[in-house]
């Protein structure tokens, strides 16, 4: 432990973020802990949302007004900082993710650390504070800010090529076809310097080389995509094709595509009542998608060369 009691997330402060991953990482790596003793210490440390006392931290104000919540006060008393870690913890259970459970352990006790001093443990008040901070304004804005769907415009902004590609995945080909080639990833995301953020500390444009970075270094930990540096979301790669109720109900993650054992076969997985109105009703369990098929529609008759080949979306996307 070190004298780190200034030490704090809150403002989003750049050296503020690089200490806790440098002591997450260092805890991630000490082989002296096994993942039940560093899960069984992060349980106790977020222990601390259960005195009322921290209530204002373990459920912030601005629940009340997030239109999330707003019409359904119900989803909001089951909604907290507590309840946000162990659905990570969930999650990574249920996509297998050993290292990604690890690193929730790993960051929860990375700000104890950071928070104690020599001599004592981390305050109470202060430890409440910045895991609140870490889960709600880090982790779940940076998430939803790149996976929530925010642009009705995304097809026209689309070239031909990606556009046909997306199309001849499924084997549709029909431009006027109301169903829409819909990105996985609404926003693109490349890998920042941090020099380039301390040039850039003022403004909407550094804010948001912060929130790419914090984003890839969460798709690296927590989700396991060692080698993702970069997200263009106008690639084919990013994108599928689908109805109009279902790409509304993807944007706001009631279903999800689950990688199986054979590649490029996902089952069709919904998190709510399937229901066709809503778009969470699947016409089949599992999807494939073929694996370099020629694009329809690519192929101009004076030309002898062969269609482009067409790929399926990314599993590490996906």
């Amino acid at each position: 432990m070190s004298d780190s009691s200034d030490w704090t997330l809150q403002g989003h402060s750049i050296e503020g973020y690089r200490m806790l991953m440098q002591a997450t990482v260092t805890c991630l790596s000490d082989p002296t802990l096994s993942d039940t003793a560093l899960y069984d210490q992060a349980e106790q440390l977020l222990g601390v949302f259960d005195d009322p006392e921290f209530e204002a931290y373990n459920r912030p104000d601005w629940l009340a007004q997030s239109a999330i919540f707003y019409m359904r006060p119900d989803k909001r008393e089951r909604f907290s900082a507590k309840h946000f870690f162990e659905a990570m913890y969930q999650t990574a259970d249920e996509w297998k993710l050993d290292k990604g459970h690890r690193f929730v352990s790993a960051a929860v006790c990375a700000c104890a650390e950071l928070l104690s001093s020599n001599t004592t443990g981390p305050p109470a008040d202060r430890l409440a504070q910045e895991l609140s901070f870490l889960a709600f304004e880090i982790w779940f804005v940076d998430q939803f800010t790149h996976l929530n769907q925010t642009n009705p415009d995304y097809e026209a902004e689309l070239s031909e090529d990606t556009k046909t590609k997306a199309r001849s995945r499924l084997g549709i080909h029909d431009r006027c076809s109301a169903d829409k080639v819909t990105p996985i990833f609404h926003k693109s995301i490349s890998r920042h310097k941090e020099t380039e953020l301390l040039q850039n500390d003022e403004g909407e444009s550094a804010g948001t080389l912060f929130r790419e970075m914090r984003t890839l270094d969460f798709l690296k930990w927590f989700c396991e995509l060692d080698n993702t540096t970069a997200i263009d979301v106008t690639s084919p790669e990013n994108s599928l094709l689908l109805e109009h109720e279902a790409r509304s109900a993807f944007g706001r993650f009631q279903w999800t595509l689950r990688p199986t054992e054979i590649p490029n076969t996902y089952q069709v997985h919904v998190y709510f009542m399937r229901y066709k109105r809503f778009g969470t009703a699947p016409i089949a369990e599992y999807v494939t998608f073929p694996n370099n098929v020629p694009a329809s529609g690519s192929q101009s008759p004076a030309l002898p060369t062969a269609p482009p080949l067409v790929e399926p979306p990314s599993p590490e996307l996906l």
